[in-house]
């Protein structure tokens, strides 16, 4: 499975459970980088479970590696409102 891209709005809150996208991620943990840190940081909870909080208007890249060394890209969003649109 691929990591979703991620939609939040400005000072929302979502969380993620990664290891349900990397074969055998239950055994492993993860560490996530997010480009531009100051659109919206990622915190996380275990190594397992991460928080992002939607700060500013924007888009950025992060990328979330497993113990494994496998890792896989995605997109962060952060919108004025929770609206598709």
């Amino acid at each position: 499975m691929t990591v979703p891209n991620m939609y939040v709005s400005v000072g929302g809150t979502s969380k993620i459970n990664y290891s349900r996208y990397f074969k055998n991620g239950e055994n492993m943990t993860f560490t996530c980088t997010v480009d531009d840190s100051s659109i919206a940081p990622l915190r996380q909870k275990n190594n397992i479970t991460f928080t992002l909080k939607g700060l500013k208007v924007g888009s950025t890249k992060a990328t979330v590696k497993a113990t494994d060394g496998t890792k896989q890209d995605f997109f962060i969003t952060v919108r004025k409102n929770d609206s598709w649109m």
